[in-house]
């Protein structure tokens, strides 16, 4: 099994703003109260659509402005929720 492509935007996203930030994925994690593992995770495409309160963590971690947290959220793209019958 192949590895995921960096073709997600959450991952780019976090990526661009983590190197910006000049802090490795530990420093990040323990600033964000996540693991290692899911920052890791969420960066290779592995999390394509990570929780949007580990997200907003992230954002405040990475002490982002308003349109960055906002471009963000934005990039946690989440598939509509299938229709299902009652």
């Amino acid at each position: 099994m192949s590895a995921p492509s960096m073709t997600n935007c959450v991952a780019e996203a976090l990526v661009g703003y983590r190197m910006r930030a000049r802090i490795s994925q530990e420093e990040l994690a323990d600033k964000a109260h996540l693991s290692v593992r899911a920052i890791r995770n969420i960066e290779r495409g592995y999390t394509r659509y990570p929780h949007i309160s580990s997200v907003r963590r992230l954002s405040v971690a990475l002490d982002l402005n308003d349109d960055e947290r906002t471009l963000l959220l934005q990039s946690v793209d989440r598939p509509f929720a299938i229709h299902r019958k009652i």
